[in-house]
């Protein structure tokens, strides 16, 4: 900024106007100082601004703090949305597009739109191969994962799909700090990330052009984002966090401005992704049978494997637009074209005769399909994963000593009696003085009681 407000103006001379001769020396000198002083300026503003990404699994977010500022402001889209979906979609030419428009690619080009490569990167391919992926993958020399791109005719990495991801945000970022890039950048990773992914991440941003950047695990980057203008008072968090591709636990320690993790836990193959899996594998039963009540969820989601390509992504895209929708609502209908539904169920009757089979498709050509779905039934076909939730809970608030006032496995109890947790423990606590959690050595130290729980 001081570059601007000292950078001296050339006046024109022997009554040369600059702004109708542009051929003059004095008006070409002028508008090459100007130039130069909008670029060190936005230069000047990039370096003075701390710019963070959250580098999601399923979403990914970039946030600008610049001097003076009293919070952070994330950045919005072009959709007008505080956030960018983590797919890139590949075309035969070389070009690459990504975010929103990537993802309305995944149904009418599912082999060449990737989407949760967080759950690959810096993997080898024997981990991951039971994951539910529209694209294929591959193993290279070194047994890592390589995703396959017939667009391109090679396959590409998950570090170069994330390193498109991060140069867009980069490019939201840059038009919020007047065109100019951020040079320093610090970028969220999951606490259980070994050196392996955090190696791949860092490999990301170069590839990204980002020239300095800072690794912050994602607790403590959500109990600073609570505490961010408050003060520094003693404070014991569990950050929560069910993300689309993993879910982390973590127990953060804030005294005086210093975040410490004494504890983490959770489930690496367990997130959003499989929840949208177990509503499309649901959504495939129905259109086969009035009833799913007697298969078993497992063997339904295996039943995914042996869709089109085209036809599973447009499962799993309305399945994940209906889970949205019942944040809001008690009951939504799902619609599905009459191809999609016609494949869907072909493919779950693999057990039905072969007439059957023709006669269940030739009514769903006819007329497509609108199945409902309440909340109810998506937590009856999500419950095997909602299960997988408690005990990394439970295991965490063992290790630590923490305070609770309900078993976290008697969580679905109770939630299927809807019955309030505390009011149980209320009831229970009339004919006992000491907690679930309590320890009848005298000389144990008392359990910590959290001061607050971080949904993120």
């Amino acid at each position: 900024m001081l570059l601007c407000s000292t950078t001296p103006r050339l006046r024109p001379q022997n009554g040369c106007d600059t702004t109708n001769c542009p051929t003059s020396t004095a008006c070409i000198s002028n508008t090459a100082i100007r130039r130069r002083s909008s670029l060190a300026c936005a230069a000047a503003a990039a370096a003075a601004a701390a710019v963070g990404i959250d580098l999601g699994t399923t979403n990914s977010a970039v946030a600008i703090l610049r001097k003076g500022d009293t919070y952070p402001t994330i950045i919005k889209n072009d959709f007008g949305s505080f956030t960018v979906p983590s797919v890139v979609t590949y075309s035969s030419d070389g070009s690459s597009i990504v975010g929103q428009q990537a993802k309305q690619q995944s149904a009418c080009n599912p082999l060449n739109t990737y989407y949760s490569v967080k759950r690959l990167i810096g993997r080898k391919l024997d981990e991951v191969q039971n994951l539910e992926l529209v694209y294929g993958l591959a193993a290279d020399k070194q047994g890592g994962v390589q995703l396959l791109c017939p667009a391109r005719g090679a396959p590409v990495t998950p570090q170069e799909v994330s390193a498109d991801v991060l140069r867009h945000l980069l490019q939201l970022a840059a038009q919020a700090l007047d065109g100019a890039p951020p040079q320093q950048v610090v970028i969220t990773v999951p606490t259980y990330f070994d050196a392996r992914q955090r190696a791949a991440t860092l490999q990301a941003a170069q590839l990204a052009g980002i020239q300095q950047v800072s690794l912050i695990q994602e607790p403590v980057a959500a109990a600073m984002a609570f505490g961010f203008g408050k003060p520094y008072d003693a404070e014991l968090l569990l950050v929560f966090d069910l993300g689309g591709g993993t879910f982390d636990l973590s127990l953060v320690d804030s005294f005086e401005g210093i975040m410490e993790v004494l504890g983490t836990d959770g489930d690496a193959q367990l997130g959003g992704d499989d929840f949208d899996a177990a509503l499309a594998a649901w959504l495939q039963q129905q259109l086969a049978s009035s009833s799913s009540s007697s298969s078993n969820s497992s063997e339904l989601q295996g039943q995914l494997q042996q869709l089109p390509p085209d036809v599973l992504a447009r499962l799993l895209e309305a399945a994940e637009a209906a889970k949205c929708r019942l944040t809001e609502e008690q009951v939504t209908v799902i619609h599905l074209d009459a191809p999609t539904a016609a494949a869907a169920a072909a493919a779950a009757c693999c057990s039905s005769t072969q007439q059957q089979q023709q006669q269940q498709q030739e009514q769903v050509q006819q007329q497509g399909v609108s199945v409902e779905l309440s909340r109810q039934r998506m937590h009856a076909a999500t419950a095997q994963l909602r299960q997988r939730l408690w005990t990394p809970l439970q295991a965490l608030a063992d290790g630590c000593k923490l305070a609770y006032e309900c078993e976290p496995g008697q969580v679905e109890q109770q939630l299927a009696n809807h019955t309030a947790c505390q009011t149980q423990q209320q009831s229970d606590s009339s004919s006992s003085s000491s907690s679930s959690n309590g320890s009848s050595d005298p000389y144990a130290p008392k359990p910590r009681k959290l001061t607050a729980v971080l949904l993120v």
